[in-house]
């Protein structure tokens, strides 16, 4: 079973607890793979450091989460 990782605010407000599911290197930029647990979906963050502490950006579900899948997918392979 995985860890907790982070805690977020999802839309509603509430609170979800989300699993590290991976981590990767991607064109220079670090991103971490998320999910909750007993869930078949993921998300995905850019890890971006700030003053020594690292900050997580959701990337959404455009383009450069489309690398990031693919990136991730090719790991799994």
């Amino acid at each position: 079973m995985r860890n907790a990782f982070m805690i977020v605010e999802n839309d509603l407000g509430q609170k979800v607890e989300l699993e590290l599911v991976d981590k990767m290197t991607l064109n220079g930029k670090k991103y971490v793979i998320l999910s909750q647990r007993n869930s078949d979906n993921a998300f995905a963050y850019r890890v971006v450091e700030k003053n020594g502490k690292k900050d997580y950006q959701s990337i959404g579900s455009g383009e450069e989460f489309a690398q990031v899948l693919k990136a991730y997918n090719l790991k799994q392979s």
